[in-house]
């Protein structure tokens, strides 16, 4: 190899380090500053609340629990769960369903009415917010019987309290 090809290589060489040395430099001082993104907190489950009451059916009164859970990362909130069961003593229990609903008794999802059995719970009704930007407050899940053809009577409310 000649002098000018080494010297190229060298060259080359201090132009590389340059170059690399100015890139961690870049990225040092952008997460100083937190322009890039922060790794995502691991999601984080509330203290599940679940409260009792009854439906009553054509053989008698079922003692039911409500039962509602939130699942957050950091300050955003991932999810509202509720669900009922009933631990086996009492009687199957025909179209029950889960509203939740946030702060201020405002609606989220009303969910599909189901037979509740002995021993069972029903499927989880859940909610995923479309934006982070959630109100704080009482998330709750409010269990509900069809008393009557049509008309539905509260079981019971059980709630968790986020505070993003």
């Amino acid at each position: 190899m000649g002098d000018a090809e080494t010297f190229l290589r060298q060259e080359d060489q201090m132009y590389l380090r340059r170059a690399a040395l100015v890139l961690a430099a870049a990225i040092a001082a952008v997460a100083a500053v937190g322009v890039l993104p922060a790794t995502a907190a691991p999601a984080t489950s509330h203290p599940v609340s679940c409260a009792q009451g009854h439906a009553n059916t054509r053989e008698g009164q079922t003692p039911v629990w409500v039962c509602e859970q939130l699942f957050s990362s950091g300050r955003e909130l991932i999810s509202s769960q509720g669900w009922m069961y009933e631990r086996g003593d009492g009687y199957p229990v025909p179209n029950v369903h889960i509203e939740l609903v946030y702060p201020n008794g405002h609606l989220i999802k009303n969910c599909r009415a189901t037979t509740l059995r002995g021993g069972r719970s029903i499927p989880r009704c859940e909610w995923t917010p479309r934006s982070t930007r959630v109100p704080h407050g009482r998330y709750c899940s409010i269990g509900w019987f069809e008393s009557l053809p049509g008309r539905y009577d509260k079981i019971a409310e059980a709630c968790v309290r986020f505070n993003g």
